[in-house]
């Protein structure tokens, strides 16, 4: 079977391996290199990288609707289905229509729920304990299509962007190989999805990684675990940006009976948060400097304590 895919990062990363071990990948479509870190060194992506390393053509479209060389490029491949997991731009139909067989996306959530960009980040900024991967044949809206395989795994109350992003690349690869192998032989049956239940993630932007101190710890617990690495999550202190490296939820909030406003700094870096709970910084990384342990940040700062955060 002749495959053209789709991806972008780290989990695409993972299927990709899968399709080259079982497949012939003839081709890899991904986005442009972009500059990364403070010196802003143009970086390819973790697909581009492994496809290269594999021997695989890759196409870079800035847009594949403005790209007048990529339709007849991939027509050459002569692919019999296109695969796509997280790649972050739109297919036009022309691009759509070209393999025979159609197309699979590989989607990581249990889909109707968390249609969209943010499937991995959405179920841990909910506080879900379960989420999984859908397979399933692309059609003119985005995650509409027909299912061919779903299966489903719990989300650990440690679990990260990081974390979960690995588990659910490992959980699609062999589920894509199973559904591809199906779908061909006409032994898997599409299913329609229940649209009446669907719901929708949104893009992440910087702006949603601000902490508003009136919410409740775990609520403010989740946005760290699904905000890592970017946007993270931060606050201001003394009118500069102080980002929470590490955090987690104090259970003993006894010890803390206190009448402080939402933001306010206890001893050992313990921060008020809305509904009487409480959230102990571990690690932060004040503007313009390196992370470290909030027992050391507090040692030099010790206006830390009893100050507001904003």
């Amino acid at each position: 079977m002749r495959i053209v895919f789709f991806g972008t990062d780290n989990f695409a990363e993972h299927v990709l391996t899968s399709l080259h071990e079982h497949y012939n990948v003839v081709g890899v479509v991904t986005v442009p290199d972009a500059p990364v870190g403070r010196k802003q060194i143009l970086q390819e992506t973790p697909v581009a990288a492994l496809a290269n390393e594999l021997g695989i053509k890759v196409f870079k479209p800035a847009s594949l609707k403005k790209d007048l060389e990529i339709e007849p490029a991939l027509k050459t491949l002569n692919a019999d289905i296109f695969v796509v997991a997280i790649y972050s731009k739109i297919i036009p139909q022309n691009i759509l229509d070209i393999p025979p067989h159609g197309n699979i996306n590989v989607h990581p959530s249990l889909l109707p729920h968390y249609r969209g960009p943010a499937p991995i980040r959405t179920p841990l900024l909910q506080g879900d304990t379960k989420t999984g991967v859908s397979i399933l044949l692309m059609d003119a809206e985005v995650d509409h299509g027909p299912l061919l395989a779903t299966e489903e795994i719990d989300i650990a109350p440690n679990d990260t962007n990081i974390t979960l992003t690995e588990k659910l690349s490992h959980l699609a690869a062999p589920l894509l190989v199973r559904a591809l192998d199906g779908y061909i032989n006409g032994s898997i049956t599409p299913v329609p999805q229940e649209h009446t239940k669907a719901t929708f993630t949104h893009i992440v932007s910087k702006e949603d990684g601000c902490i508003n101190w009136n919410k409740p710890a775990n609520e403010i617990y989740n946005m760290w675990r699904a905000y890592q690495i970017w946007p993270g999550i931060y606050t201001t202190w003394n009118g500069k940006l102080l980002k929470i490296i590490e955090c987690k939820v104090q259970m003993d909030s006894g010890q803390f009976a206190v009448d402080s406003m939402t933001g306010t700094v206890l001893l050992g870096g313990v921060i008020v948060c809305g509904q009487n709970t409480y959230l102990q910084i571990i690690k932060l990384q004040p503007e313009g400097k390196q992370p470290m342990d909030t027992k050391a940040f507090i040692n030099g700062n010790k206006s830390f304590i009893d100050s507001v955060l904003k």
